[in-house]
C-alpha cells in the first residue's frame, strides 16, 4: 500500500495547491483515492497516481490564508476528538495522574499531559512512568479506564463554537466522521454526552480492529463508510500525529490551534492549513467549496 509522507523542507518554494504539495519532494507521489463503496468493510484499494494526466487543469491556488488548495470540493468532514471538538485535558490529567499515583509514581502537572495529549492511552503511561516495561504499562492503561469509567469524563466539555461549525458543514451536505485514539469503548458515550451522535456518518477510536493514528487504516475504512475519496475529505485534528496522519491518507489536513499543539508544530508535520478559530472552518469551506476539479 502507497501513501503520501509530506516531509517539509523550509527551503522549498511553497506549493500552491495540495497536489503540489504532496508532491513537492516525490515526483512519484501516490493516494488511495480510488472510488469505494459504502460498505462497512476494509476495501483494499489500488493507488492512484496524484500527477495530472491529459492536461488535466490542477485546482485553482488559495489565498493568503489558505495558500494551499484542495482537489476539489470537499464532500466529508473528519475531525479528531479530544483537543479538537471536545476540551478533555483535565479528564486525561486527573485520570492519568491517579491511575500512575496507584503504581507509585509521582503525578505530573498539566502542561505535561497537554504536551503528551494525542499519543494514546498506552503512550501516555509509557512516558508519565518512564518505562518499557509492558506489563506496568498495560497496567496504568487499566487504571485509567477505571477511573474513567467511575468518572464518566465529567470535566470534558466542547470548544466554544464547535456545535455551530459542525452544524454548518451538516447544512451544507457534508458528511461528518470522528477518528480519535480514545478507547473506542469510551467513544460513543462521549459523543453522545455533547452532540447528537447521528450527525455522524461513522466514528472509529483505538481498539483492535485497527492501528491508531497517525496509522491511516481507521481513516481508510471510514472513507469506506462515508462512500467517499480521500482527496474529497477534510481532516481537522490538533496534533502532530493527526497531521501526520492526514498526510498519510491522502486527506486535506487542517490543524487547529485551540488544542494541545502550536501552530510551528502542526505546520512541520505537514498542515495544509491553520485555523486559530471554528469559524474559520467555515471561512475554509466557503474558500474552497466550489473548487472545481
Amino acid at each position: 500500500r502507497l501513501v503520501p509522507f509530506v516531509q517539509l523542507d523550509p527551503m522549498a518554494p511553497a506549493p500552491t495547491n495540495l497536489r503540489a504539495f504532496t508532491s513537492l519532494h516525490d515526483a512519484t507521489a501516490r493516494t488511495l483515492a480510488a472510488a469505494w463503496p459504502p460498505a462497512p468493510t476494509y476495501a483494499k484499494v489500488e493507488p492512484v497516481d496524484l500527477k495530472p494526466s491529459g492536461g488535466a487543469a490542477l485546482p485553482a491556488a488559495g489565498n493568503s490564508k489558505f495558500p494551499i488548495a484542495p482537489e476539489g470540493p470537499f464532500e466529508g468532514a473528519i475531525f479528531d476528538l479530544d483537543g479538537t471538538l471536545l476540551d478533555t485535558t483535565g479528564d486525561l490529567a486527573e485520570a492519568c495522574n491517579w491511575a500512575i499515583e496507584q503504581l507509585g509514581y509521582p503525578p505530573k502537572d498539566f502542561a505535561q499531559w497537554r504536551k503528551w495529549a494525542g499519543s494514546g492511552h498506552r503512550l501516555l503511561m509509557k512516558y508519565s512512568m518512564d518505562t518499557d516495561d509492558e506489563d506496568l504499562i498495560m497496567r496504568g492503561v487499566e487504571l485509567k479506564h477505571e477511573f474513567d469509567h467511575k468518572k464518566k469524563y465529567s470535566l470534558t466539555k466542547p470548544f466554544d463554537g464547535i456545535h455551530s461549525v459542525l452544524e454548518d458543514i451538516q447544512k451544507r451536505g457534508i458528511k461528518l466522521g470522528i477518528l480519535t485514539n480514545k478507547p473506542e469503548e469510551f467513544v460513543e458515550e462521549v459523543v453522545g454526552t455533547h452532540f447528537d451522535v447521528r450527525m455522524f456518518h461513522s466514528m472509529r477510536g483505538a481498539g483492535k480492529q485497527f492501528p491508531i493514528k497517525p496509522a491511516p487504516d481507521a481513516a481508510f475504512h471510514m472513507a469506506a463508510q462515508m462512500g467517499l475519496r480521500m482527496e474529497r475529505i477534510l481532516y481537522v485534528g490538533d496534533t502532530h500525529i493527526d497531521m501526520q496522519l492526514g498526510n498519510k491518507a491522502g486527506m486535506y489536513t487542517v490543524g487547529v490551534t485551540w488544542g494541545t499543539k502550536d501552530e510551528p508544530i502542526l505546520r512541520e508535520h505537514g498542515a495544509h492549513a491553520i485555523v486559530h478559530e471554528p469559524s474559520s472552518l467555515t471561512e475554509l469551506l466557503e474558500t474552497f467549496g466550489t473548487v472545481a476539479c
